[in-house]
C-alpha cells in the first residue's frame, strides 16, 4: 500500500456502529477521505481501492473475510465497538498521514528548549529526571513561557515516547466531552491537560472521578499545565484540593522571560534562523533593546515580534525600524526610566519596597515572612530565600530600617523617594 494515501476504508457490522465510527474517524483525521463498507457487502467502493482498512471489531473482520481476498485488506486494524485513543494512534502510525496538531504525538524534545541561564538548565535537568518516572506532573508559569514545550519534551524523554500523546484543553466549551480520552484510556501513553486552571467545577469533578478508576487509568501518565498558582485557587475554593494533589506529584515552575534575560539573544538567533529560516543578523542596538524589554507575553511575544521583523525587513540586517512601533516604544520607555533610577533599584528591590510600604500603610508588621506572602498574593514570584538575601543589602543601601516601632521593617526617606520616583516613571 502507498503510505502517502489519504484514504481510509471503514468496515462495520452494523449501520449504527458505522455512523458512529465514521464520525469519529472524520474528526480525528480531517485530512483523510473516509469511505464505508458493510461487513457483509460483496464489493467495496471503487474509490476505496488501496485504502487502509479499519474494521469496527473482530466480527466485522470475520464477516468481510468470508467473501473477500486478503489482498484487499493487506493493511488493516481491528478496532473495538468504540475506538480508543490508542486505536487512532495506531491508524496514524500505519497510514503515515499529515500533521495532526499534536493530537496523538509529541513533536518537541528538550533540545528544542533554548537557553543557558542556570535557572533554565536546572529546570531542564529536573524535567529530564521526572520524565524517567511515572509521576504525574504539574507545570505552572505565566502565559507564553513554554509549558506545552516542556510537556512534549517530558513525554518524548520517557519510556512512553512511542505511545499516544493526547492533548485535552480543559478550558474549552467541550472539555467534558474531550475527557472521553481519559475515560477510555490512552493505552499507556501521556495525556496533556492544558489550561487546567480553566477547568469548570463539573470538569474537575469528572476528572477526579476518572482518576479514581485506578484499574483503567494506572498506566496513563498525566501532565498538566496552569498559567496561575493552583494552590492559590485551592485556597479560594476555585479548584479542588484533592484533585490538585493528584496532579502535583512532580512540579515545575517556568519563570517569565524577564527573569532570564541572558537567554534572549540566543532565542532571537535560534527563532529567526530555525523557525523563520532567516539568516539576517539583528543589529546590536536591536539586541540590546529587546533584551531590556519587559515581555509580558514571554517567549511567545518575543517570537511574534521576531516573525514581524523578519517579514518586513528589507536590508541585510534587522534594525530598530523593522520592529513593531508599540513594542519599540514600550521597551525604550522602560530602558530610559530604569536609567534614571539609582542602580540599586532592581525589580526585586522595588517589589519589596512596595510591599513594605503597603504593609506599613495597613498597620501590619512588615516581617520577611509577611512580605513573602504579600508579594505572592499579588502575583509576584519571589522566593523567601531571595527576600532574605535582598533585605540586608537594602539596609546597607539605606533603603529600609528595622526595629522601629511596631512595623518591623520600614522605609527610609531614601527608600520612599526611590519608590515615588519609580511610580512616576512607570
Amino acid at each position: 500500500m502507498n503510505t502517502d494515501t489519504k484514504k481510509l476504508l471503514l468496515i462495520a457490522d452494523s449501520k449504527t456502529l458505522q455512523n458512529a465510527l465514521e464520525k469519529q474517524l472524520r474528526q480525528a483525521f480531517p485530512q483523510l477521505s473516509v469511505y464505508c463498507c458493510p461487513a457483509d457487502s460483496q464489493k467495496i467502493p471503487v474509490e476505496a481501492e488501496n485504502c487502509f482498512s479499519v474494521f469496527s471489531n473482530k466480527r466485522a473482520f470475520d464477516l468481510f473475510m468470508e467473501s473477500h481476498s486478503t489482498d484487499l485488506v493487506s493493511q488493516y486494524i481491528i478496532g473495538t465497538e468504540e475506538f480508543t485513543a490508542g486505536t487512532l494512534f495506531r491508524i496514524l502510525e500505519k497510514v503515515g498521514t499529515m500533521a495532526t496538531d499534536g493530537k496523538f504525538s509529541a513533536k518537541y524534545t528538550f533540545s528544542d528548549i533554548i537557553g543557558q541561564t542556570p535557572s533554565l538548565c536546572r529546570l531542564k535537568s529536573s524535567a529530564e529526571k521526572i520524565a524517567k518516572t511515572d509521576l504525574s506532573v504539574l507545570i505552572e508559569g505565566p502565559t507564553g513561557t513554554g509549558k506545552k514545550l516542556f510537556a512534549h519534551a517530558i513525554h518524548n524523554a520517557s519510556s512512553r515516547a512511542h505511545l499516544p500523546f493526547i492533548t485535552v484543553n480543559l478550558s474549552s466549551a467541550d472539555a467534558l466531552q474531550n475527557l472521553h480520552w481519559l475515560r477510555r484510556g490512552a493505552e499507556g501513553g501521556s495525556v496533556f491537560l492544558d489550561h487546567i486552571d480553566g477547568a469548570s467545577p463539573d470538569v474537575q469533578t469528572e476528572l477526579l472521578s476518572i482518576l479514581e478508576e485506578k484499574c483503567r487509568f494506572s498506566q496513563v501518565r498525566l501532565i498538566s499545565a496552569s498559567s496561575c498558582d493552583l494552590s492559590q485557587k485551592c485556597q479560594e475554593n476555585a479548584f479542588r484540593q484533592d484533585l490538585y494533589y493528584r496532579l502535583r506529584e512532580g512540579y515545575l515552575y517556568l519563570p517569565p522571560l524577564k527573569e532570564r534575560k541572558e537567554d534572549i539573544p540566543l532565542l532571537i538567533e535560534h527563532c529567526a534562523k530555525y523557525t523563520f529560516h532567516c539568516d539576517k543578523p539583528f543589529s546590536p542596538e536591536v539586541i540590546e533593546l529587546l533584551t531590556e524589554a519587559p515581555w509580558p507575553g514571554n517567549v511567545r511575544e518575543l517570537r511574534n515580534l521576531i516573525k514581524f521583523a523578519v517579514a518586513v525587513s528589507e536590508r541585510d540586517v534587522i534594525i530598530k525600524s523593522d520592529l513593531p512601533y508599540e513594542e519599540l516604544r514600550q521597551a525604550d520607555k522602560r530602558k530610559k526610566s530604569e536609567k534614571e533610577l539609582p542602580p540599586e533599584t532592581d525589580e526585586i528591590t522595588l517589589s519589596i519596597l512596595s510591599a513594605i510600604h503597603q504593609l506599613n500603610e495597613r498597620d501590619e508588621i512588615a516581617g520577611r515572612n509577611r512580605i513573602y506572602w504579600y508579594l505572592k498574593d499579588n502575583g509576584y514570584q519571589i522566593s523567601e530565600y531571595k527576600i532574605r538575601k535582598t533585605i540586608p543589602q537594602m539596609a546597607i543601601q539605606g533603603l529600609v530600617s528595622s526595629g522601629h516601632g511596631k512595623y518591623g521593617l520600614s522605609l527610609t526617606d531614601k527608600g520612599i523617594m526611590i519608590l515615588e520616583m519609580y511610580h512616576q516613571k512607570g
